[in-house]
């Protein structure tokens, strides 16, 4: 019979009887085949002519009474019977059993085990043993076991131990007929409590801020089977072996982080992953200029006047500024304090500056992490204006038609443009956002007066002024004849003189078209009339701005 125990500890072979045992009745046993019988039973012999009759004891002749058969000791006894008749002789075995059965105790080969130094052996939860029991002849009937001093029971399955100390096995088997084994002690420690690790950050560190210059070390303590092995790994990485040196975190970049780590002792019990978080700082921190007043940054140009103070800021990922300093134009640096004024001469100045936090980031010595470029910028930016659509120049004065489009532009070569906006006759502001006209015609002789204006991204101001006059009217058209009619007939020589004025710009083109055909520019007197024909004639002109003015005239030419 084989027993299965579920077991971490160690375990010392001695024999004892401190438990009262579960003794078994002697008694006998057949298989079938054989007779077995507890070697201190008597033996009677009964006689029978059938076999399910009913048997009558024998006596031995030399007595009267009935007496037992004594066995003399462990082993197979026969009774034979001398049958001279046909020459043979019949043997009868009886099995007398006095030896009880042997259990042994063999572990798992899978079982975890550990000795230390001193020869104390520890088991781990993981680890199994069984109970072999053999009994030489009539076989064995059932194994007890009794644990930490309970009463014995029969154990016939799986027996697990998770409870972590020392125990005491006491455990013996009997056979068939009612031998007992002696009973078998065990001395057992189950080792079930993980190690436990700690973690020791040590350097520059502030609570659970550490720098590049930190340290961390891990400490493990197990007080049964020892520490095995510690592991680690940040973040999400996989798991390294501890090597009882200090952890490299040089890989890591600026932020928050968490360190995992654990151990495992000799008998296999790991300990529930520790989890610490903390937040590297590993540089220096971040140092800029701002503006007290009107202001323009692009690129690593800041743009500013004259009037403005510069301050220097700087902020750090955690652990603070420790001190800032400053130089402007490679001057020896000086530490920042407050809000300062650039020199009050124009032009390009640069800025150098750097920041040391708490942690000790910074720059090595008084090497400069940090520049910028200040620009102090006292003009506002050059106007364009033009027109989109018909126009017309005359002094100081622009003509232009109701759909020509009035377009500004801007130009700043130092801080940059930043706005445009108009005004016109003087009402308010209005900001430019695309090409714009002015529908209502001028009357008589005043102009629109339109002020274009331009920011700067420091806010320098400059407009331009213009005289627009909205001319809607065209040219006025003249014919005239070169020859008189006789009555209403022209002579088909006639010549037909065409002209167009225009009171504020000028003429720009004379189309004519005659009876309906194709327009042509006028050139010179109109020729070539047939006699007895009459003739349309529809004169278009236009002048510099696009108005545009169409007569039309009838006549008829007669004989000649």
């Amino acid at each position: 019979m084989r027993i299965f125990l579920i077991f971490t500890a160690c375990f010392l072979w001695i024999t004892s009887l401190a438990q009262e045992q579960i003794k078994p009745e002697k008694s006998s046993f057949t298989d079938g085949k054989y007779y077995y019988q507890h070697v201190d039973l008597p033996v009677y012999l009964f006689i029978s002519h059938s076999l399910d009759g009913k048997g009558t004891a024998l006596r031995e002749e030399r007595g009267t009474e009935v007496n037992p058969i004594l066995l003399d000791g462990h082993g197979v006894h026969h009774i034979r019977h001398m049958d001279d008749i046909h020459k043979r002789v019949d043997v009868y075995k009886i099995h007398a059993d006095g030896h009880a059965p042997v259990s042994t105790l063999k572990l798992s080969p899978n079982s975890s085990t550990y000795r230390n130094k001193s020869g104390t052996m520890y088991y781990g939860l993981d680890f199994a043993c069984n109970i072999f029991s053999k009994d030489e002849m009539s076989g064995v009937s059932k194994i007890f076991l009794s644990l930490d001093g309970e009463n014995y029971s029969e154990i016939n399955e799986t027996f697990a131990l998770d409870k972590h100390g020392e125990h005491i096995l006491l455990y013996y088997a009997t056979d068939k007929v009612g031998n007992i084994e002696a009973p078998k002690r065990y001395k057992i420690f189950i080792d079930a409590r993980p190690p436990k690790t700690f973690h020791n950050f040590i350097g520059v560190a502030m609570g659970q801020v550490l720098s590049s210059s930190s340290h961390i070390y891990l400490t493990a303590e197990d007080e049964n089977s020892g520490v095995a092995a510690t592991y680690y790994a940040f973040d999400d990485e996989s798991e390294k072996l501890y090597n009882g040196k200090e952890i490299n975190f040089a890989h890591l970049e600026t932020g928050e982080h968490l360190l995992h780590y654990w151990s495992i002792d000799n008998t296999g019990n790991r300990e529930t992953k520790q989890t610490v978080d903390f937040f590297l700082d590993k540089i220096a921190p971040i140092a800029s200029i701002d503006i007290l007043g009107d202001k323009f940054v692009v690129d690593d140009k800041i743009y500013l006047s004259g009037r403005t103070k510069v301050k220097i800021t700087a902020i750090d990922n955690r652990t603070g500024i420790k001190y800032l300093k400053y130089s402007i134009n490679n001057k020896a640096p000086e530490k920042y304090l407050e809000p300062f004024y650039m020199p009050d001469k124009a032009g390009l100045y640069t800025i150098q500056y750097y920041a040391t936090d708490e942690a000790d980031n910074t720059g090595s010595g008084e090497i400069l992490q940090s520049k910028g470029v200040i620009y102090v910028d006292l003009l506002g930016p050059a106007i364009q204006f033009k027109c989109e659509g018909p126009s017309f120049e005359k002094k100081d004065r622009i003509y232009i038609s109701r759909n020509t489009k009035l377009i500004i532009s801007g130009k700043d070569n130092e801080s940059g443009l930043n706005r445009l906006a108009y005004t016109i006759d003087g009402g308010e502001e209005q900001e430019y956002l695309h090409p714009f006209k002015i529908e209502q015609p001028t009357k008589g002789n005043d102009a629109y007066e339109v002020i274009c204006i331009a920011y700067d991204n420091v806010n320098n101001r400059n407009e331009k002024k213009l005289n627009l006059y909205i001319d809607s009217e065209g040219p006025e058209i003249t014919t005239r004849y070169s020859a008189e009619p006789d009555g209403i007939l022209y002579p088909s020589y006639v010549a037909i003189f065409l002209a167009a004025t225009d009171s504020t710009t000028t003429v720009s083109q004379i189309l004519y078209s005659i009876n309906g055909a194709a327009e042509i520019p006028y050139s010179s007197p109109i020729k070539g009339f047939r006699p007895k024909k009459e003739y349309n004639i529809k004169v278009k002109a236009k002048d510099a701005v696009g108005n545009e003015t169409v007569k039309e005239f009838n006549f008829q030419t007669g004989d000649f």
